[in-house]
């Protein structure tokens, strides 16, 4: 999932070879997501997902309040508080280097 990752955020950078690369190991996964039902797995609600992506991704609560601009707003959605607004998690989704939608 790092390759993935790395790969991904290089976007227009990739060369052709690195491309192809890239779309093979997204069809793997894919591919291996449909046979083990992840779509039947309990859905993580945005504050859990953003907790794991912190504790996966070595992101504090200081890297977070960076980004969302506000450090009592990072505060209140770590401690439930406060829901992420749409803005917020194109944010968290830059930070994290996920879909958005993972925190909507």
């Amino acid at each position: 999932m790092r390759e993935i990752e790395e790969l991904a955020i290089c976007g227009k950078a990739r060369t052709r070879a690195e491309t192809e690369y890239y779309r093979i190991l997204c069809a793997l996964v894919a591919d291996y997501e449909r046979s083990v039902g992840v779509d039947r797995w309990p859905k993580l609600d945005a504050v859990d997902a953003l907790r794991e992506l912190m504790q996966l991704k070595n992101v504090t609560q200081a890297q977070v309040a960076k980004a969302l601009g506000d450090r009592a707003a990072a505060s209140s959605i770590l401690n439930r508080r406060r829901q992420i607004s749409k803005a917020q998690a194109r944010k968290l989704a830059e930070l994290l280097r996920v879909d958005a939608g993972v925190f909507i």
